[in-house]
């Protein structure tokens, strides 16, 4: 403990991997964040030559003092250009000797937890900085969650509508949990 600076001794039990696979060696301790992990992904244009290692740098770099705030950048995809449908190539933009690349980015700070526009603006910020297509407006809008919200608002209160318009027998409408 005192070699490696762990400052509480119930560390050494976790079975948090993140805290289990430092255990393994005997460089100084990293502190782990208990706090939630946000994770965004991305769908990016670069050139075919492009490396993890310069890529990591570029997200450093545009990130300036918030790069602390990622936990790991994890590439889940690499389509070159030639392999992407016709529809996509349209819809990126992409030419001979670029690929797209879908990234995994995990925002966990260690002292606070981010909101969604905070982890959205680095997302941002990210996908401006690496981005080499034209086509440069990241979706922002609304989000898959808040159109199921919205669909299911809206049968609920289509389910209501119908108990209430038949003749108000002893059905009673059900509660949907969106108020």
């Amino acid at each position: 403990m005192l070699r490696k600076g762990i400052p509480d001794i119930r560390y050494l039990r976790a079975e948090d991997p993140r805290i289990a696979s430092q255990m393994l060696t005997l460089d100084p301790w990293q502190h782990v964040s208990p706090l939630p992990a946000t994770r965004r992904d991305i769908s990016v244009v670069l050139d075919a030559a492009e490396d993890e290692e310069t890529l990591g740098d570029r997200i450093r770099t545009a990130l300036g003092d918030e790069a602390d705030v990622i936990e790991s950048v994890e590439m889940l995809g690499r389509t070159a250009h030639e392999d992407l449908p016709d529809a996509a190539r349209a819809r990126l933009g992409t030419q001979e000797g670029q690929v797209n690349l879908l990234l995994r980015i995990v925002l966990r700070p260690i002292d606070r937890t981010l909101t969604s526009d905070q982890a959205n603006g680095i997302r941002n910020a990210i996908y401006r900085a690496v981005h080499e297509g034209p086509v440069m407006t990241p979706r922002i809008g609304v989000c898959s969650i808040s159109r199921v919200a919205r669909r299911w608002r809206a049968r609920c209160v289509a389910a209501e509508s119908l108990v209430s318009s038949r003749s108000r027998r002893s059905a009673r409408p059900r509660a949907c949990g969106w108020t």
